[in-house]
């Protein structure tokens, strides 16, 4: 949970941080958060979109995306001074992540989905799932862009 400056309360979704005083945080209210003091204060991001937001990933400080309900991708490349959003899925999107270098990323949903981009989250791809038809949760590329993990209902792996 954190506390805006308003004294307002929320519970967070998703956070990620890439500096010791620097962390952002999805919410499950519909807000966006940031931080520069190491979590002593939060404001709220403009996230230019009003679909709720579940998870965040950096590759690296100033390169971030977040992903949430209705396929709702949102992308900053300046460290979070401003955002843009984007739906190249119509599922909800539940986990976020960058591979390899920064410029792979792939979003995981409702329904298997399976999102990939080669150019930093600017475009989108499909990939295939199948046999799996399980709501996919989190994901992880410990290897390479090319190897990793999704991770779902069920148990699925």
């Amino acid at each position: 949970m954190i506390r805006t400056q308003s004294g307002r309360a929320s519970i967070f979704a998703s956070w990620a941080s890439r500096l010791a005083s620097d962390a952002w945080a999805s919410s499950i209210c519909l807000r966006f958060f940031a931080t520069t003091d190491g979590g002593a204060s939060w404001s709220t991001q403009t996230s230019n979109t009003s679909e709720r937001l579940e998870a965040v990933h950096f590759a690296d400080d100033q390169l971030g995306l977040v992903v949430g309900a209705a396929g709702t991708v949102v992308k900053t490349t300046n460290g979070g001074t401003s955002w843009s959003a984007s739906t190249p899925a119509a599922a909800d999107l539940h986990a976020v992540g960058f591979a390899g270098s920064g410029s792979t990323a792939y979003a995981v949903g409702e329904g298997a989905t399976i999102l990939k981009s080669i150019n930093a989250g600017d475009s989108w791809s499909t990939q295939s799932a199948a046999p799996v038809e399980a709501t996919l949760r989190a994901l992880a590329f410990p290897l390479d862009a090319d190897h990793g993990y999704a991770v779902g209902d069920g148990g699925v792996i």
